[in-house]
């Protein structure tokens, strides 16, 4: 019996991520995987730059539309898959409704359905969606202190901060430092006032449009996001 395997990638959307765990070193493992085990690749899909914890990915889905009754869905690893417990048991059932079959080039019980494989597949996921979790927090408490130093980490400033001319130009042409903006750190203190007098983040944008307070991109339309972040900055959640 002719076996078929539909082989699929991922890896996440940080700082030279694609050196060690980019697509094509993926689907080279999952290639080689198959021909040592007698499967036939149709096809490839990959979802690059995407978090482990995010439902829509397009690579995924696609995936899964592709299988057939007893093709196989490769991964290299259960990480690849999802970093976190309810998506990867949903795509481990939605794989099983198409009569396929999920296999890890790495093993970790995803093959069988007894009460060890489901334990040993839902612990390992645990354990991968709690790194998850402390390496965005440890991003982000990173990327907040070089924010507090000064130091440039994105093409354009946080709100309330802006290039500062006097500094060296670095990488993609921008200035390496930042710089407080006056004009915009007084929206900002509008905004944790705001806050502060216990208005919602959809009806401090409405205050802010009818004050007729303008976003950086120069008009008085304001979004939820862009308030939460300009709270979370400045310590108001």
């Amino acid at each position: 019996m002719d076996k078929y395997a539909i082989m699929y990638a991922r890896y996440s959307p940080r700082p030279n991520a694609g050196k060690s765990e980019s697509a094509e070193h993926q689907i080279a493992d999952i290639e080689k995987w198959c021909d040592n085990n007698g499967y036939t690749p149709v096809l490839a899909f990959a979802d690059k730059g995407s978090s482990g914890g995010e439902y829509e990915r397009r690579g995924i889905w696609d995936a899964i539309h592709a299988l057939k009754r007893d093709y196989v869905l490769v991964v290299r690893s259960l990480d690849r898959l999802a970093r976190d417990v309810y998506l990867q048991e949903v795509l481990f059932r939605e794989v099983k409704k198409r009569g396929a079959t999920l296999i890890s080039v790495n093993g970790e019980g995803t093959e069988g359905d007894t009460p060890d494989d489901v334990m040993l597949r839902q612990v390992l996921a645990a354990i991968s969606e709690r790194q998850r979790k402390v390496c965005a927090a440890q991003t982000k408490a990173a990327m907040l202190r070089m924010q507090a130093e000064g130091k440039m980490i994105s093409s354009s400033p946080p709100y309330g901060m802006m290039e500062d001319p006097d500094s060296p130009i670095g990488f993609g042409g921008h200035h390496t430092r930042m710089i407080v903006d006056e004009e915009e750190m007084k929206i900002c203190r509008k905004v944790v006032e705001l806050r502060d007098a216990g208005l919602s983040m959809d009806k401090v944008c409405c205050r802010l449009e009818k004050l007729g307070i303008k976003h950086r991109a120069g008009h008085t339309k304001w979004n939820r996001n862009q308030v939460k972040r300009i709270a979370d900055r400045h310590g108001k959640k």
